[in-house]
């Protein structure tokens, strides 16, 4: 648990996570570099931004690498309910976006 806010909460983020690190650990190696801070939080929002493209291409293909048929229903299971609609609807957009240039 993480108390950024004075409330104790999971933080999942981890761009949050090593901001937090950072201001708590000053004595350690710093995960951003002093001086370095906007470039950080341009960099992960311009990533963020592309994952959303990357996941529709690669995480429909992941439970063909799972070993497990039970990952493999977990993984089906949870990523349809993040993503709203199902892998293979997923695959479909993956494809859609590589063809047109956007992976």
């Amino acid at each position: 648990m993480c108390t950024l806010t004075g409330q104790a909460k999971p933080v999942t983020d981890s761009y949050t996570i090593a901001e937090y690190l950072d201001a708590q650990y000053l004595n350690t190696p710093q995960a951003f570099p002093k001086g370095t801070e906007a470039l950080q939080a341009v960099f992960y929002r311009f990533i963020n931004e592309k994952m959303v493209d990357l996941a529709a291409v690669l995480v429909p293909c992941i439970p063909g690498i799972l070993d497990k048929k039970s990952s493999v229903e977990y993984f089906t299971r949870t990523h349809t309910e993040e993503l709203g609609k199902s892998l293979e609807e997923a695959k479909l957009e993956g494809q859609y976006l590589k063809k047109h240039g956007r992976e």
